[in-house]
C-alpha cells in the first residue's frame, strides 16, 4: 500500500508538472508573438488581432488569432487578412511552427508607380510550416489547397493544390556543388509543386488555358539579399547577383515544356538572361504563339518548315530545344522577339 500510494503521488506530481509547464510553454509562445508582432514595426510592418485564445492542451500549443491584418509599409507594400490564424507548436520542439489559415486575403502593390491598383491573391486551406534557427527563419514551406491570383479587375489564374518550399542559406558551398563553380553564393533555394491551376487571362493564358502539373528547382544567388528596391536590385546585380532556374518543367494544355537558365536584370531593371526550353509539340507551341499574336502568321508557318527539315534530315527529334533570350527589354526566341519586358520596379 504505502508503494502504490508513493507511486501515486509521484505520478500525481509528474502530470501537475506537465500541466504546469503547458500553462507556462503556452503563456511563453503567446508572449513571443506578441513581442514579434510589436518588433515588425521596426521594419515598416504593422500587424494586429482582434482577440488570442490558447488552445492545443495537452499535446501541443495552439493560439488562435482572430481577425488578423498585416499591412506593410516597405518599398514593395502588402496587407494581409484571414478571419482566423492559427500557430501551432509542439512543447518539445518550440523552433518548429505550424501555421493554419482556412481562408485568407494577400494584397501586392503594383511595383511599377504608374500602375496603382493592387492585386490580390486568395487562398483555402493554408498550411505552413517553419524551421527556425539561431538566425531566424531557416526552412518555410507553405501549401494551400486553392489559390487565386487576380489583377484588379480579373482573375489571372486560379488552382491547387500548390506547395512551395524555401530553404534559406548563405552557404558558398552546399552539398554536392562543385567548389570550382563562378556562381556566387546560394542565398535561397526554391521548391515549388502545382498541380491544375487555370489560365484565365493574360499572354500566357492565350497559350494555352491549363497547367496540369508543375515543377519547379530555383536558387537566389549572390552576395546580399535583394530588396524591392532599385537601389538594392542594382547592388544586388552589380555584385553577381543571378536567379538560376535549375529545373522547372509542366505540362501545358497537353504541350510538355522543362526549362533551365539564368536570370538577373539590366541597367533599367528589366530581366536579362538565357533560358533553353524543351518543347514536346514545336509545331503545336509555334501555332499558339501566332494565336497569341507574338508571331506573324509568315513568322509561324518559317519556323514550322524550318523545325520540319531539321527532324527529317535526323538533326533533331522531340522534344525540340528552344533558346530564349532576356535582353533589351524583349524576350526572343532565338532570334525573333516575341515579348515585350517591363521593369520589375
Amino acid at each position: 500500500m504505502i508503494r502504490f500510494r508513493l507511486l501515486f503521488s509521484v505520478l500525481t506530481l509528474l502530470v501537475l508538472g506537465y500541466v504546469a509547464f503547458w500553462y507556462w510553454a503556452a503563456a511563453e509562445a503567446e508572449d513571443a508573438l506578441k513581442r514579434f508582432a510589436r518588433e515588425r514595426a521596426n521594419v515598416g510592418e504593422r500587424v494586429d488581432f482582434d482577440a488570442i485564445r490558447r488552445t492545443g492542451f495537452p499535446y501541443r500549443v495552439e493560439l488562435h488569432l482572430e481577425n488578423l491584418r498585416i499591412d506593410s509599409l516597405t518599398p514593395f507594400p502588402w496587407s494581409a487578412h484571414a478571419a482566423e490564424f492559427i500557430v501551432q507548436t509542439q512543447t518539445w520542439s518550440p523552433r518548429h511552427i505550424i501555421l493554419k489559415v482556412p481562408s485568407g486575403e494577400m494584397r501586392f502593390a503594383n511595383a511599377r508607380p504608374r500602375r496603382e491598383e493592387p492585386f490580390p491573391v486568395r487562398f483555402e486551406r493554408l498550411s505552413a510550416s517553419a524551421i527556425l534557427d539561431a538566425g531566424g527563419l531557416a526552412e518555410l514551406t507553405v501549401s494551400p489547397e486553392r489559390i487565386t491570383w487576380m489583377s484588379s479587375d480579373e482573375t489571372l489564374f486560379e488552382g491547387g493544390p500548390l506547395v512551395l518550399a524555401v530553404l534559406l542559406t548563405e552557404e558558398e558551398n552546399l552539398s554536392g556543388e562543385d567548389p570550382t563553380s563562378l556562381l556566387e553564393p546560394r542565398l535561397a533555394r526554391l521548391g515549388l509543386r502545382a498541380e491544375s491551376l487555370e489560365l484565365r487571362s493574360g499572354v500566357m493564358a492565350q497559350l494555352g488555358p491549363e497547367v496540369t502539373r508543375l515543377i519547379g528547382d530555383i536558387s537566389l544567388r549572390g552576395q546580399s539579399w535583394p530588396r524591392f528596391t532599385r537601389a538594392s536590385l542594382a547592388d544586388w546585380r552589380d555584385r553577381g547577383g543571378t536567379l538560376e532556374i535549375d529545373r522547372l518543367e509542366g505540362d501545358w494544355s497537353g504541350l510538355s515544356v522543362a526549362a533551365n537558365g539564368s536570370l538577373t536584370v539590366d541597367s533599367a531593371l528589366r530581366p536579362l538572361g538565357a533560358v533553353s526550353a524543351d518543347v514536346g509539340d514545336i509545331a503545336v507551341f509555334i501555332d499558339r504563339l501566332a494565336e497569341s499574336g507574338s508571331l506573324s502568321r509568315d513568322q509561324a508557318e518559317a519556323a514550322k518548315r524550318f523545325f520540319a527539315m531539321m527532324q527529317a534530315a535526323g538533326a533533331a527529334k522531340e522534344p525540340i530545344r528552344l533558346p530564349l533570350g532576356f535582353q533589351d527589354g524583349m524576350m526572343s526566341l532565338g532570334p525573333v522577339p516575341i515579348w515585350p519586358l517591363e521593369p520589375l520596379l
